[in-house]
């Protein structure tokens, strides 16, 4: 597979593939005294979603003929990945068109056989409250003293949600007592999500030769609609940076270590060490710790290379 950082490098039938890179430095502060920094750069694969630019006008009225006209019919939520959060495709404006004094509650009904009450995670911003509001109970949309209201639509998405979600079209309903319902259709199609935290990750090699771990860990999210994916490690040697020219050795690959989820069990880079998502289902969350090892024969100064993850699928 040809790879070029930071974008998308290539595409399966089951997600598209990317690369984080991590770029890496040995700084010398004084004699015996390394510093090596893991800067990691970040590759997310997502999908905007946005609020449409003209709201839906709901008119409300008392009696079943003239309850509520909405055009157009239904809300739409797109997911791909696992998103805090997604607004709906349109806002919704309601104003009254005939005289009446009631107060006009909305909740939303789930039927969409998902094992998951999505009602829970669909959430309005209404004038009536500070903030927003889940809609698996009664929501006031608009107040007996007004004539018109703005209500805001969102998904939200945790962890739980997520795994429960299976490609498809779920269908809700948002509904009122006082207005004809609203159909809200949400669809999936998942696709890969991969995310690394922190961004830079010291490793202080500060008493001669030998080898250095990192004090922190590289967390590395994944999200997939199935478990069908490899997340390959990989390194390049740590090319000295100073001026005395190309002749000073490098750190090479087999002196770069990975060890997965915990400070045991470091093996080197000398070749790519990959990672298969039959171990660890469609999501998980894997920390990555980094050892350098250094020598008598390496100069002090700044040294860099690149370490290199990269996922596919089978």
């Amino acid at each position: 597979m040809d790879r070029k950082c930071f974008n998308i490098v290539g595409e399966t039938n089951l997600f598209r593939s990317g690369e984080i890179m991590m770029r890496a430095y040995i700084i010398k502060h004084k004699k015996n005294r390394y510093f090596i920094i893991l800067m990691a750069f970040i590759l997310i694969i997502f999908v905007k979603a946005a609020y449409g630019d003209e709201p839906i006008d709901i008119d409300i009225s008392k009696g079943n003929s003239d309850k509520i006209n909405v055009s157009p019919g239904a809300l739409q939520f797109w997911v791909e990945t696992p998103h805090t959060e997604l607004p709906a495709n349109h806002v919704l404006r309601f104003s009254r068109k005939k005289a009446n004094d009631k107060n006009v509650y909305y909740r939303v009904i789930d039927n969409s056989g998902c094992p998951v009450d999505i009602s829970e995670y669909i959430l309005a911003k209404t004038p009536y409250y500070s903030d927003y509001q889940s809609l698996d109970k009664p929501v006031l949309f608009l107040a007996r003293e007004d004539e018109s209201s703005i209500i805001y639509l969102k998904l939200k998405i945790d962890d739980y949600l997520w795994q429960h979600l299976s490609d498809g079209v779920y269908k809700l309903e948002l509904v009122s007592d006082w207005g004809k319902s609203v159909k809200i259709n949400i669809h999936v199609k998942k696709t890969s999500y991969l995310t690394v935290y922190p961004d830079k990750i010291n490793i202080i090699a500060d008493n001669g030769p030998g080898k250095y771990q990192s004090k922190d860990s590289v967390t590395v999210y994944i999200s997939n609609s199935n478990n069908r994916w490899n997340l390959d490690i990989s390194a390049t040697p740590l090319t000295y940076q100073g001026s005395e020219g190309d002749n000073v050795p490098v750190v090479e690959k087999g002196d770069i270590y990975v060890s997965v989820d915990s400070r045991n069990n470091f093996i080197n880079l000398n070749n790519p060490y990959r990672l298969s998502g039959k171990n660890y289902g469609s999501t998980t969350s894997i920390d990555l710790y980094f050892q350098a090892g250094v020598g008598y024969k390496h100069y002090a100064g700044d040294y860099r290379g690149e370490i290199i993850l990269t996922i596919s699928g089978q």
